[in-house]
């Protein structure tokens, strides 16, 4: 809580959260990082290990607690606490990191390389981890698949990291470099020193310098995007096609009748007792009756179409006719509106008559009955 309050104090600081990840926008590419908390490998059971142990009685006081900030209730569930949450946060970063979009893909965290190794190597194979930087350890470590480093490479041969690329960055000041006794210090392997990155959208240069101002070790990655298999996610090519069902819709009068190629008479064989001047005088029948159903059917749509148009146009005169009541009523209602608006209106319609006479001619030859009786009563 301290760290994550001191974030607003100085801006220079940035940790918003124990997990979060954040998205960088370059002209040509997306980066995203993924920060997570894998200090659960120093929380410990209270009694041992009080120099690196985070739940420590030694280093905490009888009564301590965090639970008025969601945390543990006291030093002897610690422990479970801090385990509890970084299973809570693999579950977070799986998901983000398989459901991410950006370019380049980097988990940041404290413990160095190694630790959760098959872990990480999954989200490398799998879902497009591209970098893991680490610290922890006071000194320089580039891990990667081409060392000549003995000791990253005994560190690599213990550790399922794969050809996930990782380097530890612990040696920047503040305390002493660790300065192991078994390390080869050189090539890859520094006691004080700084990463270099340069990124671009195809490439990244991971650079280690020492404080002579030297590279003491260096490889490009390509992202995720080069080495993942392309993600056809298309529609499945499943073998679930439309059922091709031999239910057809059935051969009903009110279809089109089967054309005489296609009637089941045409492919069926004679049978064996029937003479052939039979099979001809019955294949005969069996036209005359086929072709008496056409023009039944064809009657019947001919019926169908016709009885349609009728009932159409009673609609039409009997709108017509309620139309002529409604303005009957209105000219007894107010005799003097309406003969002043008719008049009004007789005059538009012989201006509009005039300009339109071609059309008004050829119109008035086909005018029903109701459109003239409407033409006299605005007339009147």
């Amino acid at each position: 809580p301290q760290q994550i309050g001191y974030s607003f104090v100085n801006h220079n600081w940035v940790m918003p959260a124990r997990y979060y990840s954040k998205k960088v926008q370059h002209p040509s590419f997306l980066a995203e990082y993924f920060f997570i908390d894998s200090n659960v490998y120093d929380a410990l059971d209270p009694t041992i290990e009080p120099e690196h142990n985070i739940c420590s009685q030694q280093h905490n006081p009888g009564g301590a607690q965090c639970t008025a900030n969601g945390g543990m209730a006291n030093m002897w569930a610690c422990k479970d606490w801090f385990w509890g949450s970084y299973k809570a946060q693999k579950h977070w970063l799986e998901e983000k990191i398989a459901a991410s979009k950006a370019d380049w893909k980097i988990v940041v965290t404290h413990f160095p390389c190694g630790y959760d190794g098959s872990w990480y190597r999954g989200l490398y194979e799998n879902h497009g981890l591209d970098l893991l930087v680490t610290g922890h350890r006071h000194q320089q470590e580039l891990w990667w698949p081409g060392t000549t480093s003995q000791y990253v490479r005994d560190f690599m041969n213990k550790n399922d990291l794969g050809d996930l690329t990782c380097f530890v960055s612990g040696g920047g000041g503040g305390i002493s470099a660790e300065k192991f006794a078994n390390a080869d210090y050189g090539r890859d392997l520094l006691w004080y020193g700084f990463f270099d990155l340069t990124i671009s959208k195809d490439y990244m240069r991971i650079e280690l310098i020492g404080l002579d101002g030297k590279i003491a070790g260096n490889t490009t990655i390509k992202p995720h995007r080069f080495r993942m298999p392309t993600t056809t996610t298309q529609a499945p090519t499943t073998t679930t096609e439309a059922p091709t069902t031999t239910t057809e819709a059935p051969t009903t009068t009110t279809e089109a009748p089967k054309r005489h190629h296609e009637d089941d008479h045409a492919h069926r064989k004679p049978e064996s007792h029937s003479e052939p001047g039979q099979s001809h005088a019955k294949a005969a029948e069996n036209d005359k009756d086929m072709d008496r159903k056409k023009h039944a059917a064809a009657a019947k749509a001919v019926a169908h179409a016709k009885s349609s148009h009728e009932q159409a146009r009673e609609t039409k005169n009997a709108e017509a006719k309620d139309n002529e009541d409604v303005k009957q009523a209105s000219k007894t209602t107010d005799h003097k509106q309406v003969e002043k608006k008719g008049t009004q209106q007789t005059k538009e319609q012989d201006g509009k008559q005039v300009e339109e006479k071609k059309g008004s001619k050829q119109a008035s030859n086909h005018q029903d009955d109701s459109t003239r009786e409407d033409e006299l009563v605005f007339k009147k």
